[in-house]
């Protein structure tokens, strides 16, 4: 049990290798034996490292019981209940703002209210809207700690009700991306369930009966081709047919088609779904060719490739100065490049020891 999470953070790597080879794409880069083996190095070290801390901790605690005992359904209740109820109110004070204050029209699709959302923003030099947006950003991410609660069977709930926490959950993630055209926070929604769901399966099924399970997994694929819709909904209020937009918009991951594919999706009747889903997997899968560009432009360290998001969080609620961009901002840089990318091949070292040191100790308090 101690080697689960770092047996499945190996195959989430390699997963994440295979599915770029099989892409019919390539990297505009061409650092990128120089990147995988940036990557490969950051994986192995973390995995050594992970190894030695659990063993160390094994033999200095063998007297000792961590036994981590489950949440009882009253208590977690409350804890889920008050979480997405802190993330509705959060929603709604985005909702107003965006509405209300700054009079984003929705009706027309979300890539042209994006679009209107961001033209307003840079007509205030993206000053404050009102009082709700910095309420909204502040506590509107609130339903992610119960979204991983129900989705992990550390705690103890019936089926139905888990079930009605993940759909409240959900809908909750999707309307936010919805009204701030974002798709960063599906992304981490699905890493935080990941890890909910992986971290208690010791403790048994998450649910009891069938039709609970095939529910959530309709709930899953509906979120992917979610993503699909983003980029659809996108092409269509830049005026691109679909095919062309799904390859064009690679070259802004730092990818490029190979002729036969691109050539395919022109000719094709299916070439624009075709060339969607390679895109929604380009999306998830880029970090490399990022990682390639950044061991090529490794002197180009202006900006923060970390902590962005959290200064950009900060400058919206009042609290921070905007964020300086780093030269591929906007894209995944993977957390080896970024590191690499801000504190050079030591920050890598240090960071490979800090993640699996960490990652060791909350393993072993758990079991």
């Amino acid at each position: 049990m101690k080697y689960g999470s770092i047996k499945r953070f190996l195959i989430v790597w390699l997963i994440y290798w295979i599915t770029f080879l099989l892409q019919p794409v390539q990297s505009v880069y061409p650092e990128v034996y120089a990147a995988f083996l940036l990557q490969l190095t950051f994986v192995l070290l973390l995995t050594i490292f992970y190894v030695v801390a659990v063993n160390l901790w094994n033999t200095k605690s063998t007297e000792t019981n961590h036994e981590f005992r489950p949440l009882a359904a009253k208590r977690s209740e409350k804890i889920i209940k008050y979480g997405l109820l802190i993330g509705a109110l959060g929603f709604g004070f985005l909702l107003y703002d965006k509405i209300v204050y700054q009079g984003i029209d929705y009706t027309n699709g979300l890539a042209l209210a994006r679009e209107q959302w961001r033209d307003i923003g840079e007509q205030r030099n993206s000053d404050i809207s009102s009082p709700f947006s910095v309420l909204g950003y502040l506590i509107g991410g609130a339903y992610f700690f119960p979204l991983t609660l129900t989705l992990s069977s550390f705690v103890f709930l019936k089926d139905s009700r888990r079930l009605a926490y993940i759909v409240v959950g959900f809908f909750l993630l999707i309307s936010n991306s919805l009204i701030t055209g974002g798709r960063s926070s599906i992304i981490l929604a699905v890493a935080l369930s990941s890890f909910g769901y992986f971290s208690s399966k010791k403790f048994g099924p998450l649910f009891k009966k069938m039709h609970f399970v095939k529910s959530l997994v309709t709930m899953m694929t509906l979120v992917f081709f979610y993503l699909v819709y983003v980029f659809y909904s996108r092409a269509e209020a830049n005026g691109f047919e679909v095919a062309r937009y799904g390859l064009e918009f690679l070259e802004y991951l730092g990818l490029e088609p190979y002729e036969w594919f691109a050539s395919y999706c022109q000719s094709s009747s299916v070439g624009g779904i075709l060339s969607l889903l390679n895109l929604t997997a380009s999306y998830l899968t880029h970090g490399f060719a990022t990682t390639a560009a950044i061991v090529e432009n490794s002197s180009s360290s202006n900006g923060d490739a970390i902590f962005s998001h959290l200064y950009s969080l900060g400058s919206k609620v009042g609290l921070t100065d905007p964020p300086v961009e780093w030269f591929l901002a906007g894209r995944s840089p993977s957390l080896p490049g970024a590191l690499y990318l801000m504190y050079g091949i030591s920050g890598l070292l240090l960071g490979a020891f800090s993640f699996g040191v960490i990652s060791a100790i909350s393993v072993n308090l758990f079991n």
